[in-house]
């Protein structure tokens, strides 16, 4: 009964276009690294900081994530390592946070622009989550289909168990990245 229903549903039909885009992943030309915005988080390095307070901020990955050109000094080494995609799909997913903040209102269909959060979603999901991404992110299946089957109507926290599994990954990196010359020589800016 219900199922007949739902398949002349207009819902059933935006599901399906959503689909079939899947039939055709993105290229990894089409995402252009420079083009991610950097999420607005408050700085606590003030002027009057020691320079022991900048380099302990800086000497963590929350730091370098906060910062434009900390941030772009990180993702030239995870390109370098061949990991880059860990850092844009961690940064897509707080994209997608910011923008369902900035607009939720308790409900998805309550929602003012709910096409671009849930637009955002899936370019989350096609080019970081989907089997045979371009930049395929290493997740565990029971992740990715978490994610999956929350792509229809999207929520506030549904990628919250993907960024859990990219912080380890990114945070194993970023130690070895502290081993490097260019972590040494972007702290010794802020001395």
């Amino acid at each position: 009964d219900i199922l007949p229903r739902f398949a002349i549903s207009s819902h059933y039909k935006d599901m399906m276009v959503r689909i079939n885009a899947l039939t055709t992943l993105p290229t990894v030309q089409e995402l252009s690294f420079s083009n991610l915005p950097m999420i607005k988080v408050e700085n606590p390095i003030v002027d009057d900081s020691t320079a022991a307070q900048i380099e302990a901020y800086y000497s963590n990955l929350n730091g370098y994530y906060t910062n434009p050109r900390l941030y772009n000094c990180f993702l030239k080494y995870l390109k370098r390592i061949v990991s880059a995609e860990n850092l844009l799909c961690l940064h897509s997913i707080d994209l997608y946070n910011s923008i369902y903040i900035e607009t939720y209102n308790d409900d998805i269909n309550k929602i003012k622009d709910k096409d671009i959060i849930i637009d955002h979603a899936w370019l989350t999901y096609r080019f970081f989550l989907a089997p045979h991404a371009c930049y395929e992110v290493g997740i565990s299946h029971e992740s990715q289909s978490y994610v999956a089957m929350r792509m229809y109507k999207p929520i506030k926290n549904m990628f919250d168990c993907i960024k859990k599994e990219l912080m380890v990954t990114l945070e194993t990196h970023f130690v070895q990245f502290k081993k490097e010359k260019e972590y040494q020589d972007v702290i010794a800016l802020f001395k």
